[in-house]
């Protein structure tokens, strides 16, 4: 039977239905425990408020999370109070219930005050989601004013809420962990879907949180469609403002270089490698066919001597590099390809989990490009020592100790791979240089130069010592050629 006088009655619990798109988790927590916890001994105390459906269903529109409670109690009916209300009604009622709860997510709130302005325009009332109009009259309001007055949030507030629900679940989630702040994701919800998914990979990979600067540069770039995973990288990888030390200098006399005397000032960072590589050509490609994903030369412009892309899963080298620095590049994008790959189907650790930070695969990756340039004769010490201690200068002792195994076995790993390209190569070099040989032979025919060194042959002719039968001609036999003058025919 229809009950609308709102007094209090018993329901089947079986008989509620959770709101539709109910923004709100229910979570089995510590606060669930505790609500159970106090059914268990009290009972339902607050009774829980429906909407009529059916003669056999309600809508639940509050108490969702005691409705959870009593079902895992297997406690069968529960105190309700029926309103009369219509749909827009109730979706009103059900927000501003739940947001008397503490600790509400940034997802949760986002969804439910989308779901409230909605139900506010639907009513007739003005609504403004995103910005406020201008020549608005004084004595208007926006509905995200009229909300804000009922809210616990400004009307600001609520806006950049409201905007939040452009992200990708991905990145919502890692909003909700508090891995990126509410204000720039308002900003990063501006970016495509495609260009969040590579933001997403590069907060999970470099382990940074983009501050309100770069998601404002970030989504600049995206409206000029000059935002690409390189630039994501490079701006994700900056150092903050809060991590730089903040020096008061003494306003003295500054004088230029050539006014002083002295010995020449030292040079600060790192210095870019020079020199050649044996076999360079054959050791590249001994290093592309090792490489798992596609390996290529480009022009990059962000200051990098290279990089591995998550998204499109490939490595670019910097172009007219020397050829030391170009083998030793390859291999530490090869080993942070190995070694720090990312998943896209793979869900983001949790916040608390132990993760490598990007310190740390930075001094893995170079690491195992230095181990394996000194097993194949490449000094690159000048550069990957002064390399890997800027990146490892705010790691514990325990951290690069346990950094050294994964490194030592990558390394190994990726040695012996490499050696197996280099002998492919070599064997099909030596290949290539027979073959060549019995197809001269072939092209000639019978009557060869070294035949008969009577012929009369315009070039000269050559002659083999001892003489062998090229038939039988094997390759680890020695074998001496010379060249002769033509002699003229008697």
């Amino acid at each position: 039977m229809k009950q609308t006088d709102e007094s209090i009655v018993q329901v089947p619990v079986s008989s509620l239905r959770s709101f539709p798109n109910h923004p709100f988790r229910i979570t089995d927590d510590e606060s669930m425990q505790q609500l159970i916890d106090s059914i268990r001994l009290l009972g339902v105390l607050n009774p829980v408020i429906i909407r009529y459906m059916d003669g056999v269903t309600w809508q639940l529109i509050s108490g969702h999370r005691r409705k959870h409670a009593c079902e895992l109690l297997g406690i069968e009916d529960i105190p309700a109070i029926v309103k009369e209300i219509d749909e827009d009604e109730a979706t009103i009622m059900m927000v501003d219930s739940n947001f008397q709860r503490e600790a509400l997510l940034p997802s949760e709130k986002a969804r439910a005050y989308k779901m409230k302005l909605d139900a506010v325009k639907r009513q007739g009332a003005r609504n403004d989601l995103t910005s406020a109009q201008d020549g608005q009259k004084l004595n208007r309001k926006s509905s995200r004013d009229l909300i804000a007055e009922n809210s616990p949030d400004s009307s600001t507030q609520i806006q950049r809420f409201v905007r939040l629900n452009e992200l990708i679940p991905e990145l919502m989630d890692l909003v909700d962990q508090g891995r990126v702040a509410v204000t720039p994701a308002v900003e990063l919800s501006y970016l495509t879907p495609d260009e969040q998914v590579m933001v997403v990979l590069t907060i999970d990979s470099e382990q940074s949180s983009p501050s309100l600067s770069q998601a404002q540069r970030m989504r600049k770039l995206s409206k000029e469609g000059r935002l690409t995973d390189e630039m994501v990288l490079s701006i994700l990888s900056e150092k903050k403002k809060s991590e730089c030390w903040n020096l008061a200098l003494p306003m003295n006399r500054v004088f230029d270089v050539s006014q002083t005397e002295g010995r020449e000032l030292p040079s600060l960072g790192v210095n870019e490698l020079t020199g050649d590589v044996q076999q360079f050509e054959m050791f590249f490609e001994a290093l592309k066919r090792t490489c798992p994903v596609p390996m290529e030369f480009e022009s990059i412009t962000s200051g990098a001597k290279g990089y591995y892309h998550q998204v499109e899963r490939r490595i670019a080298i910097q172009e007219n590099m020397s050829q030391v620095q170009t083998i030793k590049t390859a291999i530490h994008e090869m080993a942070h390809q190995k070694l720090h790959a990312i998943d896209p189907d793979k869900k983001a650790p949790e916040a608390g989990q132990d993760v490598l930070t990007r310190n740390g695969k930075e001094v893995e990756a170079e690491s195992v490009a230095y181990t394996i340039c000194q097993h194949y004769g490449i000094d690159t010490s000048e550069y990957s020592f002064q390399y890997v201690a800027g990146w490892s200068s705010d790691k514990e002792v325990p951290d690069l100790k346990a950094s050294l195994d994964t490194i030592r076995r990558a390394a190994s790993d990726l040695i012996v791979k490499i050696d197996e390209k280099i002998a492919e190569l070599t064997q099909g070099q030596e290949k290539n240089q027979f073959a060549e040989i019995d197809q001269w032979i072939a092209a000639h025919g019978d009557e060869l130069p070294f035949d008969s060194p009577e012929a009369n042959q315009p070039a000269g002719y050559i002659e083999i010592t001892p003489p062998v039968d090229m038939s039988e001609f094997k390759a680890d036999k020695p074998l001496e050629i010379t060249v002769l003058e033509a002699k003229e025919p008697t």
